[in-house]
């Protein structure tokens, strides 16, 4: 559920400090986490450390600018 995801994000978040969170929401079992960074390849990570953890996620949205990148990382618990 909701804690179990918001959860393991704090754990892989923590590791990532350059990646800044805008907006956090959940519905239908996923948690909806809105992301911003100077760098694609630490949103990238957080994904990958939040999936080595046994969470599905994935990113949307992707908005790729030259000093700014922008993104949506979605986590869903599985079982809905």
């Amino acid at each position: 559920g909701f804690m179990q995801l918001l959860a393991a994000f704090s754990r892989a978040q923590k590791q990532f400090t350059a990646v800044d969170i805008d907006r956090i929401g959940y519905q239908n079992n996923e948690l909806n986490i809105d992301l911003t960074s100077t760098q694609l390849k630490d949103i990238e990570a957080l994904q990958a450390t939040v999936q080595d953890q046994g969470v599905d996620a994935r990113l949307e949205n992707l908005n790729i600018k030259p000093e700014l990148i922008s993104g949506r990382l979605i986590m869903s618990s599985g079982n809905g």
